[in-house]
């Protein structure tokens, strides 16, 4: 039974990784840009997961809800389930960031005739700011698991393919012990 807890566990993360349900079999939606966006920047101060990709969504930025998945095994039976807590991701302060100057009329005086516009232009802006911040809140692994599946990214389950594995694990353990 430990056997088939590990393997199932393995084929889970496996299929995860590579941003693929293993309930139906089909690729996750793709994330927003948004999404994307602060991903990157959460993955410059956070320590991310061999399998992260930017742009691939693949439920994979630190790991830390597919490393939580255990197994307990009671008698015939196996329960996998998530343990644990996931933690709020780092993310970097915007030390700076650049502003764009909107082109203006202005009175340049009685010198000039009329209204002069000004060429408008570029400023950087300095925050003040440095370190990191905290990104979402502390949440038990496994509230996150259904909030993923309520998102449209089903990815707890055992595909059909595995099921056939599992059955070969089941038969040689049989033999092994007649």
């Amino acid at each position: 039974m430990n056997s088939i807890g590990d393997a199932i566990i393995k084929d889970i993360r496996f299929q995860t990784r590579r941003g693929v349900s293993s309930i139906n079999g089909e690729r996750f939606k793709p994330t927003s840009k948004a999404w994307r966006n602060k991903r990157e920047k959460i993955a410059e101060a956070t320590s991310t997961n061999d399998a992260y990709s930017k742009n691939r969504s693949n439920l994979t930025l630190t790991g830390q809800l597919l490393d939580s998945l255990r197994k307990a095994v009671n008698g015939k039976s196996v329960k996998i389930f998530f343990a644990g807590v996931h933690m709020p991701y780092k993310q970097k302060y915007l030390e700076y960031f650049m502003r764009k100057k909107s082109k203006r009329r202005i009175n340049l005086g009685r010198t000039v005739e009329g209204f002069q516009t000004s060429a408008g232009g570029i400023s950087y802006v300095n925050t003040g700011k440095t370190g990191t911040y905290t990104v979402g809140k502390a949440i038990t692994n496994n509230k996150l698991a259904e909030y993923v599946e309520k998102g449209g990214r089903p990815f707890f389950g055992i595909r059909a393919k595995m099921i056939d594995q599992l059955k070969s694990i089941v038969i040689r353990y049989i033999r092994r012990k007649l």
